[in-house]
C-alpha cells in the first residue's frame, strides 16, 4: 500500500476513472465512489470487529488502517539490561458488508488510538 502522501492513490482514482469510462471530476469523485467512511477508535490488546455505518458491497471496497502500538522487550548487554520497543500496527483480517475486523500484525504491548476508512467504488 503506498504512503499516504503518495500521489498513487490519485493515480489509482484516475485509472478507475478511466476503466469506468466517466472521469466525474466536476462531480468530486461520485461517478466513481459510492461512500467512504472514516472511524476514529481505541483498539484493545485482543483487536475488535467494527460495524459499518451502512451496509457495504466488500467486493468493491478498499480500506486503510492508520496507527500503531509498540512491542517492548529487554536484552542483556554486559552488566547492563537494555531496553527496547519496535512498532505494530493494526490489521484488518475478515471484511464482509456489515463489518470488518480488526487486530495486531504482532502482540502489543499497549492499546492503540487507531483511524479506518472504508471506501466503497461504484
Amino acid at each position: 500500500m503506498p504512503p499516504y502522501s503518495s500521489l498513487l492513490w490519485y493515480y489509482n482514482y484516475f485509472m478507475l476513472s478511466g476503466l469506468m469510462d466517466v472521469l466525474g471530476a466536476d462531480a468530486g469523485g461520485a461517478s466513481v465512489i459510492k461512500s467512504i467512511q472514516n472511524r476514529t477508535f481505541n483498539l484493545p490488546l485482543a483487536g475488535t470487529t467494527i460495524t459499518h455505518a451502512s451496509v457495504i458491497d466488500a467486493s468493491k471496497t478498499v480500506v486503510m488502517v492508520w496507527g500503531a502500538s509498540y512491542g517492548q522487550g529487554a536484552d542483556q548487554v554486559g552488566d547492563y539490561p537494555f531496553a527496547w520497543a519496535w512498532p505494530i500496527y493494526p490489521i484488518w483480517g475478515t471484511l464482509n458488508n456489515t463489518n470488518i475486523s480488526l487486530t495486531y500484525s504482532m502482540n502489543p504491548s499497549a492499546a492503540s488510538l487507531c483511524a479506518l476508512q472504508v471506501i466503497e467504488y461504484l
